[in-house]
Parts: C-alpha cells; sequence; structure tokens
C-alpha cells in the first residue's frame, strides 16, 4: 500500500523525516490511518491549534489522497470536529 506522501506531489518527499513538519511524514505512516485525534489532542490550546484544526478540515478535502480514501478520512475529520 502506498503512502499519502507517495501519491501526491508531497513537500516533504524524500527529507528526513524526523526533520518534518506533518506527524504522518515523520512515522511514515498514512494520513487515512494516522491517529490525528490523539495529534490534536496532545497539542496546547491556543490559537495555532485552532487555526491547524480549520486548516486541516478545509485543506484535506481538497487533496487526491482524500478522494482515494474519503470514507476513511471523513470520519477521521468528523472526528477531529466532535473532539472539541
Amino acid at each position: 500500500m502506498k503512502k499519502c506522501f507517495e501519491l501526491i506531489p508531497c513537500p516533504y518527499r524524500g527529507k528526513d523525516p524526523h526533520l518534518s513538519d506533518c506527524p504522518v511524514y515523520a512515522r511514515q505512516s498514512t494520513c487515512w490511518i494516522f491517529d490525528w485525534v490523539g495529534f490534536y489532542q496532545s497539542m496546547a490550546n491556543g490559537e495555532d491549534k485552532k487555526h491547524w484544526l480549520h486548516a486541516m478540515v478545509d485543506m484535506c478535502r481538497e487533496c487526491e489522497v482524500y478522494r482515494e480514501h474519503a470514507e476513511e478520512m471523513e470520519e477521521v475529520l468528523k472526528s477531529l470536529i466532535y473532539c472539541e
């Protein structure tokens, strides 16, 4: 199974995973199985956390990977929205 960063022109591909800002790439996982809720809940409260949630919900649905894994990703996004 190809990982999300292999399916799209990911800006992290080819870089050292340990230096990545993307938790999925850093763990060499894939976005539709990553524990986004746990990641979100571990973030410090504040404007950055709110901005991250809105960016994730808005931008994710525009991604090719989302379209291929819409069912899994929609569950992730719903879980993020309702974990507040």
